[in-house]
């Protein structure tokens, strides 16, 4: 049998080389039309998916540098990132941690400004939003949020959110402090259990003497007698006596056991109502 002829005809070296090299240019093209991104750098949607794709990168790299994160953030996007790090921040379906790291992020990157977003913040579900709320609003100083700060000392359900409150009244300082503090100081919430009667301080207690005696409220030393006298935390009581002494400006029995150095306060402070 036969076989059939082939209808094609050699391809001569020069025609074959026209070919590939315009094959070649077909697939340069092609590789310079992918490289251009489907919408411009600068769009938010671009802007978004980028930042979301950091903060990824962020969670999983256990030595990542946040101060390094936000510069790049600036040096690339510059103030068109605060919008978009501020949207993240308030999806509520995103990671607690890429709100949290988003949120710190875009108070350094949009500076000064009237801050009511992270007032409703406060009031998140997640604790480690109201923390970043919490810390962004202390770095900007922003004093509107005071009476919400006072109120999350005295009700917010997480101790660590109570905590932190007490650093940015620190900071704001708005009128009602020292008696929140003093409160907090009380409060059996901060107590296990029970009360300051019954049980042992959870840190808060702590830190709010710490607090009154940086502000060094007048007339506050004989309100501390009942942390002085009747806490079964002694670490409380030696805070009630420690503050007392910083308030009044004075020691009393210095030197002496604390059974006595109370006692004196305790008399001074009574003879002086």
């Amino acid at each position: 049998m036969r076989k059939a002829k082939s209808s094609s005809k050699p391809i001569s070296r020069k025609c074959l080389s026209l070919k590939l090299a315009a094959v070649a240019l077909v697939c340069g093209l092609s590789s310079a039309f992918a490289a251009i991104p489907a919408k411009p750098i600068g769009a938010k949607t671009s802007v978004e998916a980028m930042i979301r794709s950091d903060l990824v990168s962020f969670r999983k790299e256990k030595r990542a540098d946040f101060q390094s994160l936000v510069k790049k953030w600036e040096r690339v996007y510059g103030s068109r990132s605060a919008p978009t790090l501020l949207a993240i921040a308030e999806d509520k379906k995103s990671p607690n941690t890429d709100r949290y790291v988003a949120l710190l992020a875009h108070t350094r990157i949009r500076g000064p400004h009237d801050a009511k977003e992270l007032v409703a913040l406060l009031d998140d579900r997640d604790w480690m939003v109201r923390s970043a709320a919490l810390k962004s609003i202390e770095i900007l100083g922003y004093a509107p949020a005071g009476a919400k700060v006072l109120d999350k000392l005295a009700n917010d359900r997480a101790l660590v959110i109570r905590l932190q409150s007490i650093e940015t009244l620190e900071k704001l300082r708005p009128p009602g402090t020292p008696d929140a503090l003093l409160k907090a100081a009380m409060d059996g919430k901060n107590y296990r259990p029970g009360n300051f009667r019954k049980g042992r301080a959870d840190w808060v207690p702590q830190r709010a003497l710490a607090a009154l005696r940086e502000l060094r409220p007048l007339g506050y030393a004989p309100r501390l007698l009942p942390l002085m006298n009747e806490s079964k935390d002694g670490r409380i009581r030696a805070h009630a006596l420690h503050t007392i002494e910083i308030l009044e400006s004075k020691s009393l029995k210095q030197g002496r056991p604390f059974r006595e150095r109370a006692a004196a306060w305790t008399a001074t402070l009574q003879a002086s109502r």
